[in-house]
C-alpha cells in the first residue's frame, strides 16, 4: 500500500471519529465520509467544504499543535481509530447476543401457532412499522434511522 493511500485511510478514519472500519465493513464508508464533508447537508460537496474537512482532519492529527503532522501522530490517530472501532464491534456483539434468536423471532411471527411461518404471516410481521407510522402516511427516513439508532 502506498504511503499516500495509507495517509488517506488514516485521515478518513480520523475524520469519521473511528467509524471508518465499521462503516467500511457495512458498505457505507463513502456515504459516511460524504455526509461528514457535506457540512450544509445539501447533497453537494463544495471545494470549501472539502477544504474545511481537510482542516478538521489536520487539526485532529496535529496532536501537539505545532502546525505539522508527523508520521507518529498519523500512526497514533490510526491506532486510536482502530481501538474505537474494536470497541464498537464488541458492543455490537454484546447487543446481538441479547437479541432474540432467529427461531424466537420466527416463532413470534407464527400467528396461528402451527409451528410454521407462512408467507402471509411473515409479510404481516410489521410491528416496527405500525409503531412508527403514527400518522398513517408512512415512515420517513429520519424516523426509520432514529428507530434503528434507538434500537442499538
Amino acid at each position: 500500500m502506498s504511503i499516500a493511500r495509507s495517509l488517506v485511510i488514516v485521515l478518513a478514519a480520523t475524520v469519521l471519529g473511528g467509524d471508518a472500519v465499521q462503516a467500511q465493513e457495512q458498505g457505507r464508508f463513502a456515504d459516511r465520509m460524504f455526509d461528514r464533508i457535506d457540512a450544509d447537508h445539501d447533497g453537494v460537496v463544495t471545494r470549501a467544504e472539502v477544504q474545511a474537512a481537510g482542516g478538521r482532519m489536520f487539526d485532529r492529527l496535529d496532536t501537539d499543535h505545532d502546525g505539522v503532522v508527523t508520521a507518529p501522530e498519523a500512526e497514533a490517530a490510526r491506532s486510536q481509530a482502530q481501538a474505537r472501532a474494536a470497541g464498537r464491534l464488541a458492543r455490537f456483539a454484546e447487543r446481538r447476543a441479547q437479541m432474540p434468536t432467529r427461531s424466537e423471532r420466527l416463532a413470534g411471527l407464527d400467528r396461528n401457532g402451527d409451528g410454521l411461518v407462512s408467507r402471509d404471516e411473515f409479510v404481516a410481521g410489521t410491528s416496527w412499522f405500525d409503531r412508527l407510522d403514527t400518522t398513517g402516511r408512512g415512515v420517513t427516513k429520519a424516523q426509520f434511522v432514529a428507530f434503528l439508532n434507538q434500537a442499538r
